[in-house]
């Protein structure tokens, strides 16, 4: 039976993490795997991520973890053999009993978010490679990198394998000189994802939503609402902007609204369900709209998603959500995983990027969604079956290097 140890994501409170973690797990269980995941918030992702186990890694302490590890390899030169530090047993142990460690970082190798946060999830790769175990960096859009670039490229010349999500971020590995022998386009494994309403208390009645009404679907962040209210100088901004759209669109094509939270924690100012409800304050009295409060599931939140007639999204993996669903979207971009992963599914004209965000950009991006939705769900369909196998492809590499079978 292969062992497994998932790492590189935050929180099940976030669900695109949440997404890559659960559609993994599930495809790699087919085969009978034995799989750990290790996160930085134990107590929080126990009960979501059940029956899998969590186990506490500790790359968001930079000292302690950058401890641990040069302890294992000064181990390794004087013993010949891997030394466990007791303050992370645990996650050590699960890394040096795993047949293969899987990084699902999803756009977090980068220094994008900071150098810091960059090398927060370089320790678990750097971890599996001083225990002498293979890793797999699985499905990513990654770069660029600047300080960390020696790193980085050290890092991954030695993984198992590298497969990106997006043309972006191979194109960038290939001009930093990643090896190209192991690297590989694939597809996020979130298109793999089921929309199932599971035991939940949310409903459309629950809602106030009338299920068989159009619906927009809206996903807001308010990592992106600071980016861009920092970028007009205006605090606010980025709240007014996406209610005036909303408003617009609603409006104009008789429509209710559903606002879909892709993050509720672990903390209040990464809780999308505050920013939602900052901007449905300002939709206009006429509009039935509601807000996701339950922390669903990432199932249960495209199920909801997947009812929308369209969407107008932030979060990238809500977006996703709402590809795979074959619901047209509109994404506003602040990194090249937007873009790429648009481009992917053929619908790279309805990305609007930070410097292009206005409100005629994308009230006018919207409108030609909605109006052209039934042949942009055609064109999904293709392009998202398209996306299913090719995810596909990241668990048969992930076992053949369990096998193996490839090194």
């Amino acid at each position: 039976m292969p062992k497994f140890a998932l790492t590189g994501t935050y929180s099940a409170q976030n669900k695109g993490d949440a997404a890559m973690q659960v559609s993994t797990a599930a495809s790699l269980s087919k085969f009978g795997a034995n799989i750990a995941i290790l996160a930085p918030f134990v107590e929080k992702d126990e009960s979501k991520y059940a029956p899998l186990e969590v186990i506490y890694c500790d790359r968001r302490k930079l000292i302690r973890s950058t401890l641990n590890i040069a302890a294992i390899a000064i181990g390794n030169l004087l013993t010949k053999r891997s030394s466990e530090p007791h303050t992370a047993k645990n996650c050590v142990e699960h890394t040096a009993n795993s047949d293969l460690v899987i990084d699902l970082s999803g756009d977090m190798l980068t220094e994008d978010y900071g150098p810091h946060v960059a090398y927060s999830h370089y320790l678990p790769i750097l971890r599996a490679l001083v225990l002498r175990k293979p890793y797999f960096i699985c499905a990513q859009s990654i770069g660029p990198f600047s300080l960390t670039k020696p790193i980085a490229r050290f890092l991954l010349n030695r993984a198992a394998a590298i497969t990106v999500r997006d043309e972006i971020s191979l194109e960038y590995l290939k001009s930093i000189g990643i090896r190209q022998d192991h690297l590989k386009q694939t597809a996020d494994m979130a298109f793999l994802l089921p929309a199932e309403v599971g035991n939940c208390a949310t409903s459309w009645e629950t809602l106030g939503l009338d299920a068989k009404k159009d619906t927009l679907g809206v996903s807001v962040s308010r990592l992106v609402a600071d980016k861009f209210d920092k970028q007009v100088g205006k605090k606010g901004a980025f709240v007014e902007l996406v209610a005036k759209t909303v408003n617009h669109i609603a409006l104009k094509h008789d429509l209710q609204v559903l606002f879909t939270p892709h993050v509720t924690g672990p903390t209040d100012i990464k809780d999308d369900r505050i920013i939602s409800r900052d901007v449905q304050k300002d939709l206009a009295a006429e509009i039935v709209s509601a807000v996701i409060e339950e922390d669903l599931p990432p199932q249960g939140l495209k199920y909801f998603i997947a009812k929308c007639c369209m969407m107008v999204g932030t979060r990238m993996h809500a977006n996703i959500g709402a590809l795979s669903s074959h619901v047209p979207v509109v994404a506003i971009s602040y990194s090249h995983k937007t873009p790429g992963i648009m481009r992917a599914c053929g619908v790279e004209n309805y990305v609007v990027d930070f410097p292009d965000l206005t409100f005629e950009m994308l009230s006018e991006r919207a409108d030609n969604a909605y109006q052209n939705r039934e042949a942009l769900t055609a064109r999904l369909k293709v392009a998202v079956a398209m996306q299913r196998e090719k995810a596909k492809e990241n668990v048969e590499i992930a076992m053949q290097i369990a096998r193996g079978e490839l090194h």
